[in-house]
């Protein structure tokens, strides 16, 4: 067989391995994020674009958070804070989320009237799946009503995941191109002399 149809060959199963490869780490990103025990995850907003107006009047932020309830595992604890600015601060609200205490949310009222602030969650025991985050701050109307500035957010892997993915679906693709000479060449690289360093 010719080269081409050499090339044509290997091309069709390397794009479905990439392709497969991609969606199981676009899956992976769509899924939340798993917390266990000991660890911790923080999101900042730095705007909220206005939703639209409610009859609700309230002055102040509030927030509210999704967690996958096929992955809490029996007697999980996990500790929810809200800041003002920085988790660095004294937080404007904390509480642990419990099997005896499923709080959803907070009310934040006077704060995050900038649009911006800062949330966290940390996993005291046990495992939670953080599936979802929803922001708001209701600024009241002159006459009657607030205006509404709202924010969804889907939590994600951290990036070293899924640049894991990507990487390892390079390195594959290049390892499977190159074929025996990628072998050849390694070869010849420990042969080579590096700036620095004596060889026989």
């Amino acid at each position: 067989m010719d080269k081409a149809g050499n090339e044509c060959q290997f091309m069709k199963p390397t794009n479905l391995l990439l392709a497969t490869i991609m969606a199981i780490c676009i899956t992976a990103r769509s899924q939340g994020v798993i917390l266990n025990t000991g660890d911790s995850y923080t999101y900042e907003f730095s705007s909220l674009p206005l939703q639209g107006t409610t009859t609700y009047v309230f002055l102040g932020g509030h927030t509210a958070f999704g967690l996958d309830a096929a992955s809490l595992t029996p007697g999980y604890a996990m500790r929810f804070e809200a800041f003002e600015n920085s988790d660095g601060e004294t937080p404007l609200f904390s509480a642990i989320r419990t099997v005896d205490h499923q709080f959803v949310g907070a009310d934040l009222a006077g704060h995050w009237l900038d649009h911006q602030g800062v949330v966290r969650f940390t996993m005291l025991s046990g495992t939670a799946k953080l599936v979802w985050l929803d922001f708001d701050v209701f600024m009241p109307l002159p006459t009657s009503g607030s205006e509404v500035y709202h924010l969804d957010f889907v939590p994600v892997p951290e990036p070293s995941v899924l640049a894991f993915c990507a990487i390892a679906a390079v390195l594959f693709i290049l390892g499977q191109r190159a074929g025996p000479g990628l072998t050849a060449s390694h070869g010849a690289v420990g042969n080579t002399r590096r700036p620095g360093q004596l060889s026989g």
